[in-house]
């Protein structure tokens, strides 16, 4: 089917399994506020080189394909939120824009397929965020880049292309292992968002063509990770070749931060689970490590009040009694009466 530009902007959009939408531009691009969906084909036809087809509905979900250029006409693909799957190209040299324009001030973006195979470059402005796994062009970060990892499970993100970034990239780590991210060269600045805990040392940018990094390491000026906590902190270094970022973290005692007996009762459970911490302990660990030294033994005494031990207490006194009064009742049975 051929859709119109300009007729549909405002209605929804499925296609499914095995169909295949053409949407015809015209020339000056498109700006689309119907919600996309579907698993389909969805060919992008631009008029004009260097047109736009914006996607302006925050209720994006399409798990197809979406062809850019597919008439040999190169464009640009501009999103703002919402799931996409696999974008593609002609070879033309199509672009991705993730935010910017007349559009939503801020929006998460999830290319959540393992081939994006567009040629183009990918840019990212500030307040939007984008979780991928691969790209094929250059990525121009200037709001936060993410891998489709989360802290129990890093993930990787390749980019074929160059990787400059100002803005936020976001490395989770969980003692073992980490988010990891590789390009062919990498010019950096700005923020390292480490979220996770353990000590370690991980290559989170791994380069073929060398790291430039603005301004100095481990300073705001340049490239830094985020404060340091009272429970976890970490600092960035090159390896000798200069290809390789590495991350090194460092996961403190939560014994160092007790106060009273029972405190530190709590804390000697919990310290041996802190440098590889368990699935379902790792959301607890993060935000321990996220709280300040003086509220550090106050989470402590939360995660088991004293007060539980006279529970416990209680608990068997109540049982002692029911068993005292039921071999009464049998003894007064014994003796004859009612």
């Amino acid at each position: 089917n051929a859709i119109q530009a300009g007729i549909a902007s405002s209605s929804g959009l499925n296609i499914g399994n095995t169909g295949i939408a053409n949407l015809n531009l015209s020339s000056g691009g498109f700006n689309y506020n119907g919600a996309l969906s579907g698993s389909g084909l969805l060919n992008v036809n631009y008029a004009t080189a260097g047109d736009t087809l914006a996607l302006l509905n925050a209720s994006n979900n399409f798990t197809g394909n979406i062809a850019l250029g597919a008439n040999g006409t190169s464009g640009v693909l501009q999103v703002y939120s919402g799931t996409f799957s696999n974008i593609s190209d002609n070879g033309t040299g199509s672009d991705v824009t993730v935010g910017g324009g007349s559009g939503p001030a801020s929006g998460t973006v999830v290319f959540s397929g393992p081939n994006n195979t567009y040629t183009g470059s990918t840019t990212i402005n500030p307040n939007f965020t984008v979780q991928a796994a691969n790209f094929a062009g250059d990525v121009i970060n200037h709001g936060t880049l993410s891998t489709l990892g989360t802290q129990n499970s890093p993930g990787s993100l390749n980019i074929a292309g160059n990787l400059v970034s100002t803005g936020v990239i976001t490395v989770f780590v969980n003692g073992v292992t980490s988010d990891s991210y590789t390009a062919a060269g990498a010019t950096l600045s700005g923020l390292i968002n480490v979220k996770g805990s353990g000590t370690n040392q991980y290559a989170i940018v791994t380069t073929t063509q060398g790291i430039t990094i603005t301004g100095t390491l481990n300073d705001p000026n340049g490239l830094t990770t985020n404060a340091a906590t009272a429970l976890f902190s970490s600092s960035l270094s090159l390896d000798p070749t200069n290809d390789i970022l590495l991350l090194n973290t460092t996961q403190n005692s939560l014994s160092g931060f007790a106060i009273t007996p029972n405190q530190r009762a709590v804390a000697s459970v919990l310290d041996p689970l802190t440098q590889s911490p368990p699935p379902a302990f790792a959301p607890l660990l993060t935000t321990l490590n996220g709280l300040s030294a003086a509220q550090i033994p106050v989470a402590l005494e939360e995660l088991t009040p004293e007060s539980l031990q006279y529970s416990r207490m209680i608990a068997f006194e109540n049982a002692t009694f029911m068993v005292q009064k039921v071999n009464g009742m049998l003894g007064d049975m014994r003796s004859g009466y009612t």
